[in-house]
């Protein structure tokens, strides 16, 4: 089977918008031996983000799977500015077979997918499309901007419009009464890790650097003797797997204490 691999770059709101109009949908076009479909991923993965599968900024892989009875090519199509496009990397050697049935006559394809580090501050798109004759089918992944932070839970501005969608949307917040004393922070990097507090005066985390993995950070509070509350903020940063930037990319979280009842 011939296989190549084009880019395309797009450029404007225009046609983000035109392409975010219909749903990322598994195309099933079967007329007798003739099947195109993508089976990973899929609007069904995720439908909050319009049928792209979201993966974080320093996420550094993933795959696609597909099923086609005929000769084909992959196309990747960027939304987004020039600078931030050519950040999917498909290696077309690994897109070999991995099942076959009815006599040969259906190949189920699949392999790897790795992502450049997301340092741009917005999410970015990618919609891959499977070419084959006059069966067409596509899947999408979307970049976001943050890392994976688990606790505190991430708070997303449900927003609809192409700006927001464009920009930062989330917020991630502990609340803490006006005595305690210790908790705790969750989150899971690709990339080894710094954490800082702005103030530092009545916060303090108890480990400020680690390496890639899922990490648990305690935190120490020193008890708000004021009616009023306070907050500060936690900055959490990494370079991300196989960063070409130099950018680190950096997450935040607000930490709020209550003030004496």
């Amino acid at each position: 089977m011939k296989k190549t691999i084009r880019h395309f770059h797009v450029l404007t709101a225009t046609v983000l918008t035109a392409a975010l109009s219909f749903a990322f949908v598994s195309c099933d076009h079967d007329t007798g031996i003739h099947l195109t479909q993508f089976l990973y991923p899929t609007s069904s993965d995720n439908p909050y983000y319009y049928g792209y599968m979201p993966v974080y900024a320093d996420q550094p892989i993933d795959s696609i799977f597909f099923a086609t009875t005929e000769q084909w090519h992959l196309r990747l199509e960027y939304f987004g500015d020039k600078s931030s496009s050519d950040w999917l990397k498909v290696d077309d050697e690994l897109m070999a077979p991995t099942f076959k049935m009815l006599d040969n006559s259906i190949y189920y394809m699949g392999g790897p997918v790795f992502f450049v580090p997301n340092t741009t501050g917005s999410k970015r798109y990618v919609r891959i499309t499977v070419d084959a004759g006059k069966y067409v089918c596509s899947g999408g992944f979307i970049q976001l901007p943050y890392l994976s932070i688990s606790r505190p839970h991430r708070f997303v501005l449900t927003t609809t419009t192409l700006t927001s969608l464009e920009s930062r949307d989330s917020l991630s917040t502990l609340y803490a009464q006006s005595g305690t004393e210790l908790d705790s922070i969750c989150f899971n990097v690709h990339a080894d890790w710094k954490l800082n507090a702005k103030q530092g005066t009545w916060l303090q985390p108890q480990v400020t650097e680690g390496h890639a993995g899922q990490q648990v950070v305690r935190l120490t509070f020193q008890p708000n003797p004021f009616t009023t509350g306070r907050t500060d903020t936690l900055f959490l940063s990494t370079m991300g797997v196989g960063s070409t930037t130099g950018k680190a990319i950096v997450d935040t979280i607000t930490v709020t204490q209550y003030g004496m009842k």
